[in-house]
């Protein structure tokens, strides 16, 4: 197998942070949780959310903690840690905050997750707008996975290769003008 190789799982929005970050000494590692869903709903009365969030692996997660932004600060939804369902998990994981009706108050537009790993390590996802959804979304049958568009993610994947080839030749060619007008 090939160490460098990440396979995202159920990913349509490529925009989303799918569970790696960088530590000291610029080393690539996985984070406690693979977020691969969140889902900030509005309520019928203004200041009423409820919190989605689906997990598709958890590795030593102890649990997590909401913030809303609030004017530019980012602001504690819940004042103790959320706890994990299941701390070291392979398979989708759901939650919801509160577990059932909506949390009064949240006068936000704009939410983060934390994830909290068992040494304490906290790892912000954000920002998520409200009522907007980022993920994908879960079958309606959980037997039955959810196909994932390899064809879409291969199809950006190459795009955005070319956009970087392109960048970087107009670079060299730039540097490689210069460097003639310097030595004529």
């Amino acid at each position: 197998t090939n160490p460098k190789a990440v396979t995202i799982v159920n990913a349509d929005d490529l925009t989303i942070d799918f569970g790696f970050k960088k530590v000291e000494g610029g080393v690539t590692t996985t984070t406690p949780i693979t977020l691969s869903y969140f889902f900030a709903e509005a309520g019928i009365n203004e200041t009423e959310v409820a919190f989605h969030w689906r997990t598709s692996t958890e590795t030593a997660n102890a649990g997590f903690f909401l913030y809303e932004r609030v004017d530019d600060q980012w602001v504690s939804i819940n004042t103790s840690l959320i706890p994990t369902k299941v701390m070291d998990s392979m398979t989708e994981t759901t939650y919801r905050y509160p577990e059932s009706g909506y949390l009064y108050g949240v006068t936000g537009n704009e939410f983060a997750i934390v994830d909290v790993d068992l040494r304490g390590v906290e790892v912000r996802r954000a920002p998520f707008q409200l009522n907007k959804e980022y993920g994908a979304k879960r079958s309606e049958n959980p037997a039955t996975p959810l196909k994932t568009d390899w064809k879409k993610i291969r199809d950006q994947h190459t795009e955005k290769k070319k956009k970087r080839k392109a960048a970087k030749a107009k670079k060299m060619k730039k540097r490689l003008k210069k460097f003639r007008e310097e030595t004529e």
